[in-house]
């Protein structure tokens, strides 16, 4: 979304000089500026980024001048990584469309418009992600002072989980980078899918070895580890991956072609309500696609219209499938804030043929 606002943006401000033929040039360029600036530097995706890891740093300052510094550091890594796994949980993103969606037409419009930004809430993930690895670099250099310094009993495989965590958490926010994302985005998505994965798993073996490396010889590793808050935030966030694969299924489809450049896929194996979209792949682990969903007035179940733009979506074109993967929930999209509106304006661009 940020790709694509940057791009009509970028194009409505090279524009302006339409608007007026006398505008002078400096003030042209003026408008250039100050449009890109708020439709772009100052979106709601950029807002709320920045909002999630400005307060993590402040925190961050907060805890390296006072307190049980390591506990803390540890805590709100995992804080932020479940923070940032549960911004793309189906579920939890079904409901806080359907709480904020949830508005009343009466309310005053200023309301209504802020509240039809919340598809926007990649920020809050992407700043999540980011404030993770602020944290966990503080964790990582204060685990290591403290190994050379011997201050605590902290072993030489604490060490070597902490920096091959590092590595992994560094790795997924280079791929995540716009550019990178853009060019090469299906590695992006399995690096990204698969390395997170291995991430929480290895964060998980790391606060257990190293709880039992700082517990008192008197107690229980399992009475040590459950009073890590972190713990419990790391258990969160894997039951916040697997819940979509435990619904993973292959189901059948009826694909309608109507063009060579869009083909229609019909399902039966569930219905659809307005707004919400479907997650598809021909193979499991490989790279999905979200596709707005539409209720079928002829037959039980929905439909999909799927448009040729890319290398996917060409070959299902060519290709059409008679069976998918499917995983998760229907999720709500950007399409469920228009109950917000008495009246909307839905534009379209014609698709080549």
């Amino acid at each position: 979304m940020a790709e694509a606002d940057r791009k009509i943006f970028k194009y409505l401000a090279s524009s302006a000089e339409l608007v007026n033929i006398s505008t002078p040039d400096t003030q042209v360029h003026n408008v250039q500026k100050l449009t890109i600036i708020r439709y772009v530097v100052l979106d709601i995706y950029r807002r709320l980024f920045s909002i999630v890891l400005l307060v993590n740093i402040a925190l961050l300052i907060f805890v390296l001048l006072t307190g049980d510094k390591l506990r803390a550091l540890v805590n709100a890594a995992g804080a932020n990584l479940m923070a940032c796994g549960l911004a793309r949980q189906p579920i939890i993103i079904n409901l806080i469309f359907w709480i904020v969606c949830a508005i009343p037409r009466t309310w005053p419009f200023r309301i209504r418009r802020i509240a039809a930004s919340v598809y926007h809430y990649g920020g809050v993930h992407s700043g999540c992600g980011i404030a993770s690895l602020v944290w966990y670099i503080a964790t990582t250099v204060t685990l290591t002072v403290d190994y050379i310094s011997g201050k605590q009993n902290i072993s030489s495989s604490v060490i070597a989980l902490t920096y091959t965590l590092l590595v992994l958490l560094l790795i997924i926010i280079a791929v995540s980078y716009p550019t990178f994302r853009a060019k090469f985005h299906d590695y992006f998505e399995l690096t990204h899918r698969f390395f997170s994965w291995i991430s929480v798993i290895l964060f998980l073996a790391l606060l257990i070895k190293f709880t039992d490396d700082v517990k008192n010889p008197s107690e229980s590793l399992g009475r040590a580890i459950v009073n890590f808050a972190s713990f419990w935030f790391l258990i969160t966030t894997l039951c916040a991956i697997i819940h979509p694969w435990i619904l993973l299924r292959k189901i059948e489809i009826q694909p309608e072609k109507l063009s060579n450049h869009a083909i229609r896929l019909h399902f039966d194996h569930t219905t659809t309500s307005f707004g919400k979209g479907i997650q598809l792949a021909r193979h499991p682990l490989r790279d999905w696609h979200s596709f707005a969903t539409f209720p079928d007035p002829t037959r039980d179940g929905f439909s999909c219209l799927v448009s040729k733009a890319g290398d996917w979506t060409a070959d299902c074109i060519n290709r059409p499938p008679s069976a998918l993967w499917k995983r998760g929930i229907l999720i709500y999209g950007f399409a469920y804030v228009m109950r917000l509106f008495r009246r909307v304006v839905v534009v379209t661009m014609q698709t080549k043929q």
